[in-house]
């Protein structure tokens, strides 16, 4: 069939801005160079700060399902919350709301807070992973198994799991990190987003406010250019393969040097 529309699912880094969203920002972000080269409207847009709980519960549906998939899987420490208020073991200063339904700002204030305390007395990272990899075995073998065979699915992962090294901790750095599920339904793209928007010594202040946290067109050109390799060139006959893991970490690696940590929360 001819594909015709994409949808887009997860965080910020696969958020399409609208022309009045965010600082101005001239670059020709990664997914609509995607959609450009294939000739695709766009038709869901992920949305910034959000837990991956979102992708099943608000934003994907098998009703109307595109002809192209791209998910973005984000951290498993994020809180899921109905009103899409962002909720973090180390939160923004201030906090946003996505959606019609506004909160006021006691209401806010006071999950802010239920989220500190839970972070503080509550949270086991060992259930956190726990029922990260549930979310998505359960998505992957239930919701996906339903997709019909000729939509393709991409996977991508917003930051991946930090294998904790001393020396490459906190970067991003693709030979530092893990994923924590492999996808039967659908194509999975490595390294994660934020390993290729921090690349040439950015930190997270450089690419915070930048839509889809790519602060240079060459950062857009290489993701788009993961995507775009994944959907028409996955396996030996040139095919798309959703069973395929496509790892370009190396071409992330080569090139650029990581050399600045995180700014301190």
């Amino acid at each position: 069939m001819a594909h015709s529309k994409i949808g887009f699912y997860g965080d910020s880094f696969v958020e399409t801005w609208r022309h009045d969203d965010g600082p101005k920002n001239d670059l020709k972000t990664w997914p609509r160079i995607v959609a450009e080269k294939f000739d695709l409207d766009i038709v869901h847009s992920g949305k910034g700060g959000t837990s991956y709980w979102d992708i099943p519960l608000q934003q994907f549906s098998l009703d109307n399902v595109p002809d192209i998939l791209i998910f973005c899987w984000t951290s498993s420490s994020r809180l899921y919350n109905k009103d899409r208020i962002q909720l973090m073991p180390n939160p923004r200063e201030s906090l946003f709301q996505l959606g019609e339904k506004k909160l006021d700002g006691v209401t806010i204030a006071k999950m802010d807070s239920a989220a500190r305390g839970y972070y503080k007395y509550i949270h086991d990272e060992k259930k956190e992973i726990a029922e990260y990899k549930a979310c998505l075995y359960w998505f992957d073998e239930t919701i996906l198994s339903q997709v019909p065979s000729d939509r393709k699915i991409i996977h991508l992962w917003s930051f991946g799991h930090d294998k904790h090294d001393t020396k490459l901790s906190g970067k991003y750095h693709p030979h530092n990190l893990t994923y924590m599920h492999n996808w039967k339904h659908g194509c999975e793209i490595r390294p994660s987003c934020m390993s290729v928007a921090l690349m040439d010594g950015a930190n997270f202040h450089d690419v915070d406010k930048s839509e889809n946290h790519m602060n240079t067109q060459a950062k857009h050109d290489l993701m788009a250019s993961f995507v775009m390799h994944s959907l028409i060139d996955t396996n030996v006959n040139g095919g798309y393969d959703r069973e395929a893991l496509n790892d370009y970490s190396e071409n992330v690696v080569k090139d650029h040097i990581y050399t600045t940590m995180p700014p301190s929360k």
